[in-house]
This record gives structure tokens, C-alpha cells and sequence, in this order.
């Protein structure tokens, strides 16, 4: 079966998705890929949980200001523009990310009468896990990858690497959460590096989880539309 074919087809809602800021992980060069390591808000580098840098601040408040134009263009009429929605994994830099988001669309889409309820968390858009290279250097990720584009395409690793598949399969399962449960949304995908790059494989034909290295790489703190209506 083909990455596409996980999703039901057709959607029924227009996603985006955004990756997390340069953060106090990337900062130190580290993986934290890990719910027990992620999530806190203590610990880490700096005390403060494995957050997002001040640059990722930054970088997010300016990302965020992108998608905003996007999706509420100043010439467009009022009121006409679709609901926003925004889901993000519960781990430190994503949830700050999700909320700088949050807090510029509000300010820009309240000129539009869109109304953008508060992100929500959900555990399926956590990073990929990657095992024995929790908390290693982040020079690791490409031993990773080189074994997804191997025969073995990153199955049943030797490190406890969560394969391609696996993540896809997991963020594949979310979408169609959400297509059973409302549609004519602007969804938003707020997450990490690898399941970003993943979860461009569902809405490309003809790519399979473990190509993820061959689309278009999302960079901190970049947003992407998957789709159209």
C-alpha cells in the first residue's frame, strides 16, 4: 500500500503543516525525541524543559506572520474566511510554537471575524522516536536515514529507531480522526522535523514513508500546505 493510500480519500479539510522552532535541543546538538524527555517543562540544558532558543522564538513570531498573510490576505472580504484549527505535539517546543502561532493568527484573523480556538495537544504528532539515540548527538540522524533509504527502508532497527512507516501510519490515523469529525477546516499540523517530512509522503503520489528525505525539507520553524479544497 502507498503512503497516499493510508489516508482516506477524499479530504474534506485543508492541511497545513508547521515545524517547531530552533530550539534548546538543536541548540546543543542533542536528540530529545522521547515523550519523558520532551514534554517537561524543567529539566534540560537550561532548566526549562527541551524549549524552544530565543532564535526560535523569533524565527516562529516571523513564520507565523507568513501564514498569517496567507491565510487572511488584507484585499480578501470579511468574513469569509474558513476556520482554523491547530493540533500540535505535547512536547515543549511544539506546544510554544503552536502558541506563538496561535496568539498571531488570532491578532491578525479577528480583522476577518475568524475565530481560531486554543491549540490542542495530542501525543500522535510527538517526534519520531529514536531509541538508543535518545539524548545522543544529533549527528545520529543521518545514520537513521541512511537506513531508511536502505533495504530494510528503517524496519525492526538494531537502535529501536521507529520506522517511517510507523510514523506515517500514526499521523496518517490522526488525519482521518479529524475527517470524521469535521470538514471545510484549515487544519494545522504543528510538530517535529521528521514526522513533518513524513507526513509530506501521505499527500504526495507515488512516495512512501521511508522517500521522506527526498521531498522538500522542512527547516525550524517552516510551515508547508499539503493539500487544497
Amino acid at each position: 500500500m502507498s503512503s497516499s493510500r493510508l489516508l482516506h480519500q477524499p479530504l474534506h479539510n485543508r492541511y497545513f503543516i508547521m515545524r517547531h522552532g530552533y530550539s534548546i535541543a538543536n541548540d546543543n546538538g542533542l536528540i530529545v525525541s522521547l515523550p519523558e524527555n520532551g514534554i517537561p517543562t524543567t529539566g534540560g540544558a537550561t532548566g526549562e524543559g527541551w524549549a524552544l532558543h530565543e532564535r526560535g522564538k523569533r524565527q516562529v513570531y516571523e513564520s507565523a506572520t507568513r501564514l498569517s498573510d496567507h491565510l487572511f490576505p488584507t484585499d480578501s472580504p470579511l468574513l469569509v474566511e474558513p476556520q482554523v484549527v491547530i493540533f500540535c505535539s505535547p512536547f515543549v517546543r511544539t506546544k510554544q510554537t503552536a502558541d506563538i502561532l496561535h496568539s498571531v493568527l488570532v491578532s491578525t484573523s479577528s480583522l476577518s471575524g475568524a475565530t481560531i480556538p486554543a491549540p490542542e495537544p495530542n501525543i500522535v504528532l510527538r517526534e519520531r522516536g529514536y531509541g538508543d539515540y535518545e539524548l545522543q548527538s544529533d549527528s545520529n540522524y543521518d545514520i537513521c536515514w541512511e537506513e531508511d533509504a536502505s533495504e530494510t527502508h528503517g524496519e525492526n532497527s538494531a537502535h529501536h529507531v521507529e520506522s517511517p512507516r510507523s510514523v506515517a501510519e500514526r499521523a496518517a490515523g490522526f488525519i482521518n480522526e479529524i475527517e470524521s469529525k469535521m470538514q471545510g477546516k484549515t487544519v494545522i499540523l504543528v510538530a517535529h522535523g521528521d514526522i513533518c517530512q513524513i507526513i509530506q509522503t501521505l499527500f504526495t503520489e507515488g512516495f512512501e514513508p521511508w522517500q521522506h528525505r527526498q521531498l522538500t525539507h522542512v527547516n525550524t520553524a517552516d510551515w508547508r500546505q499539503l493539500n487544497t479544497l
